[in-house]
């Protein structure tokens, strides 16, 4: 029963292939010999009805019949000789950038490029009298034009946009693109300097005889960048102050021509003025003042240093924006330098100053060139002509008067060679000899040689005109020795005073001198800065 079973089970498998291969033999023999008339009908309704699916519209239509047998590979010409002429224009619509550290400048813009291409020309009667269409840029030919001086790490391409295609075969192609190219920074006249950046395109695979690269317009040559008042975004920093664009054709035919558009930048120095040129005048002027201070504050040095860290602070950030070369010295740099320089000036000179105020006649004599140009010459140009430095000291130089209000053509001061000539005597000293008579007393000036062979005056001796009782000698003896240590007491602190009165006149002589050379200076920068403005 098991054998029967399995019998009947493959000769049924043996008819089912033969009856399969005789249908499809059946089939093959009615396809090699076709009713003429029926299946031709089939076919043309199938097309039409494939037809009416595909092209929806007539737009789709022609451009299904344009783009047919198209390859974006080959130039759109029918002769290899025929050079193909490309128009190239730019739009502008933002600098975004211009990085002096890194000398890149990146912008925003359109690129406008047109040529005629014979592939894509169509009779418009035939289509609805549709004018022009758009295609994707991707799906024809296009211009290899690339940006040489790029430095956009990415290479990005522009954003892929539409051409317009005309029925006569132009085609017009708009692509907006974020350029980052190479600028050469010139700071000799930072910040009130003019960069001028390019943008250099052509052609990455064709030469001059092949592709033919002009300016839109009516030379072909030379012409302007164009801007868009409506779309232009201008910038915070940089005003455009010029953009023209040429051609370069280079004399082998083997080099590809060049189209070179270059933007005129001019930088607003508002910024610069406000943060780092004011500040920099403000520490400059108040280290002038520094000799205004009292050299007994003790803070005059203190002061000084301040400022000076203050100014090596601003010339530090000034440093961080500016590129690293030593092609130049920016203009900024250089009065900054200056301002530094004076700050230094004025923290040396105060050094000085300090010394002279703090010296005694213990330590230093007061020599008579010194006193006479200081109380006499400088201390007229220093403004200080009125006030009464120089005046009731000892050992001046001048002679005494009795009337002590009274005082010569030098204020107060008679002629070094004059005074050569007398014997200094102080006023307490003409007072006991005008006064001695009177208490029957008489009075003789003893000259003492110094080490140096100079007469010294010193006290005047007594020598009493009559009897005196002892006790009236032994208290004359000890008043004379109090009274003469009073006067060394009293000599000692008015040399102090002396030499504390020619550091207060060098403060104010070097207070003025610093202003000037700062007011010069700072007048210099603006006359140079203005004339670069021009």
């Amino acid at each position: 029963m098991r054998f029967c079973s399995r019998h009947f089970a493959k000769i049924g498998s043996a008819l089912v292939i033969f009856i399969y291969l005789f249908s499809l033999g059946s089939t093959q023999a009615a396809s090699d010999h076709p009713e003429p008339h029926d299946t031709t009908t089939e076919v043309s309704v199938v097309v039409e009805h494939a037809a009416e699916e595909e092209h929806f519209s007539t737009e789709a239509k022609l451009i299904h019949n344009l783009l047919r047998n198209y390859r974006t590979q080959v130039r759109p010409t029918n002769n290899s000789k025929v050079t193909t002429n490309v128009q190239v224009s730019m739009n502008l619509k933002q600098i975004i950038d211009l990085n002096e550290k890194k000398g890149e400048l990146t912008t925003s813009l359109y690129m406008y490029y047109t040529w005629n291409d014979t592939r894509l020309m169509w009779n418009m009667s035939l289509y609805d009298d549709i004018k022009r269409i758009r295609i994707p840029s991707t799906t024809i030919w296009t211009p290899d034009i690339i940006l040489t001086n790029t430095v956009d790490e990415n290479m990005r391409d522009s954003i892929v946009v539409n051409a317009i295609v005309y029925s006569d075969g132009r085609v017009e192609w708009l692509p907006l693109s974020i350029f980052k190219t190479s600028c050469s920074i010139k700071v000799v006249h930072f910040p009130f300097d003019q960069q001028i950046c390019s943008l250099i395109f052509k052609s990455a695979g064709y030469d001059r005889t092949q592709m033919r690269l002009a300016l839109a317009g009516t030379n072909e040559n030379f012409g302007n960048v164009s801007i868009d008042d409506n779309e232009f975004v201008p910038h915070g920093e940089w005003a455009l102050v010029g953009r023209p664009a040429e051609v370069f054709r280079p004399e082998d035919d083997s080099e590809p021509t060049e189209v070179i558009f270059t933007f005129v930048t001019k930088r607003k120095p508002l910024f610069y003025t406000l943060n780092m040129l004011l500040p920099c005048m403000l520490l400059t002027v108040l280290s002038c003042f520094t000799f205004y201070l009292p050299s007994a504050s003790c803070e005059k040095i203190s002061l000084g240093i301040s400022l000076l860290v203050g100014d090596t602070i601003f010339i530090f950030l000034f440093a961080q924006r500016m590129p690293s070369t030593s092609f130049s010295i920016p203009l900024i740099a250089a009065y900054l330098l200056y301002t530094m320089c004076l700050l230094s000036a004025c923290t040396i000179t105060s050094t000085f100053v300090l010394n002279f105020h703090w010296r005694s006649n213990s330590s230093h004599k007061t020599p008579s060139w010194l006193r006479e140009f200081v109380f006499v010459y400088l201390k007229s140009y220093a403004g200080m002509s009125k006030m009464n430095h120089g005046r009731n000291i000892l050992y001046t130089g001048r002679a005494y008067k009795d009337n002590p209000n009274s005082y010569d053509k030098t204020n107060g001061f008679s002629s070094i060679k004059s005074n050569r000539a007398k014997q200094e005597r102080l006023g307490s000293d003409a007072f006991f000899s005008h006064e001695a008579g009177r208490f029957g007393l008489t009075a003789r000036r003893l000259d003492v040689k110094s080490k140096e062979g100079k007469k010294i005056s010193t006290m005047p001796s007594v020598s009493f005109t009559s009897d005196v009782p002892t006790i009236f000698q032994d208290s004359y003896d000890k008043i004379h020795t109090i009274s003469h240590l009073l006067k060394k007491e009293r000599e000692d602190q008015l040399g102090q005073d002396e030499w504390g009165q020619i550091a207060e006149v060098l403060d104010r002589a070097l207070m003025w001198f610093y202003l000037f050379f700062f007011g010069f200076g700072t007048l210099s920068f603006y006359v140079y800065a203005m004339i670069l403005q021009q």
